[in-house]
């Protein structure tokens, strides 16, 4: 953890800090499902470590991990969560239907403020466009406003 804050917080920092000028800086920590990354060891991601990032906005891979509420809960008043697609599985071999239904479901959880749809990692290049179409159209249909 020491080596952490001194290098990897301590450089991170230099560099966001340099951005002052920007209006969205979003923290991606890379997660990997070998059992090497800051969700599943560690507790880094639980503990509420990375609010200590000059950033607005954290991206969230809560497929394979950590539920979007729980992000809400640790992080919600310090970022905008940014999370909710499944870039692995669902976004690469779902229907366009099963993915509105996915979106409209990661909406609901993240909330309508304070939440941003998004992958959890990279999109990878086989991803259908169809399918980062019906995202869009989901996004459009449920995401504005809380339905009355």
């Amino acid at each position: 953890m020491a080596e952490l804050e001194s290098f990897g917080l301590h450089y991170d920092k230099m560099v966001l800090e340099a951005l002052e000028n920007a209006t969205i800086k979003i923290l991606h920590i890379c997660s990997n499902q070998n059992g090497e990354d800051p969700q599943t060891t560690g507790g880094l991601m639980e503990s509420g470590w990375f609010k200590k990032y000059p950033v607005n906005a954290i991206n969230w891979w809560d497929a394979n991990f950590t539920r979007i509420e729980v992000a809400k809960r640790i992080y919600g008043n310090t970022f905008c969560i940014v999370g909710g697609l499944d870039h692995e599985v669902a976004m690469r071999t779902a229907t366009p239907q099963q993915i509105e239904t996915n979106v409209r479901a990661a909406i609901k959880e993240g909330g309508y403020e304070g939440f941003m749809i998004g992958p959890g990692c990279t999109l990878h290049q086989d991803t259908p466009l169809d399918n980062f179409n019906a995202v869009g159209r989901a996004v459009e249909k449920y995401g504005f406003r809380k339905p009355q």
